[in-house]
């Protein structure tokens, strides 16, 4: 399965995705969270978005489910989650290159780690909550296990 599918997939959760949009997002919800109803959680009427926020559905996050698949793609061929790696970014700072005198670079004990870490992202800049991205991941999982399944062949 290529991104397109699952994009595809990922945006399946339309009617999570229209009341997420008419209750106006992540900025609206925690500026005004003194009304939620929940008397756990207060507003903050300052807080503003890392970046800004696109006209995209909070459910499921794309994103994690992006980074879901991956993650069990590669479980699945290495046989399992804890390989260790580092990846340069390429968004701390902004347009940074990998082959920059000293790019960031994240360390990860685990493939699931990193997909962890990738769906958090999409909280810290307020495009999703939580569940977006803990689902997100899930179902990024059933993803890869089936392309895994479809498309990895032993070698003869």
């Amino acid at each position: 399965m290529d991104r397109t599918g699952i994009f595809t997939a990922a945006f399946d959760g339309a009617r999570e995705a229209a009341l997420e949009l008419r209750r106006g997002g992540s900025q609206v919800t925690i500026r005004a969270a003194e009304s939620d109803g929940n008397p756990a959680t207060t507003g903050d009427p300052t807080w503003t978005p890392l970046v800004t926020t696109p006209p995209i559905p909070d459910y499921d996050s794309a994103h994690a489910v992006e980074g879901g698949a991956a993650a069990q793609v590669f479980r699945e061929f290495f046989g399992t989650d804890r390989i260790a790696f580092t990846a340069c970014s390429l968004t701390l700072p902004d347009r940074q290159r990998c082959t920059d005198a000293a790019p960031v670079s994240r360390s990860y004990a685990s493939f699931s780690q990193a997909a962890e870490e990738n769906g958090v992202s999409r909280i810290l800049v307020g495009y999703h909550f939580r569940k977006a991205v803990r689902e997100g991941i899930a179902h990024g999982r059933q993803i890869g296990r089936l392309a895994a399944a479809r498309f990895l062949r032993p070698l003869r």
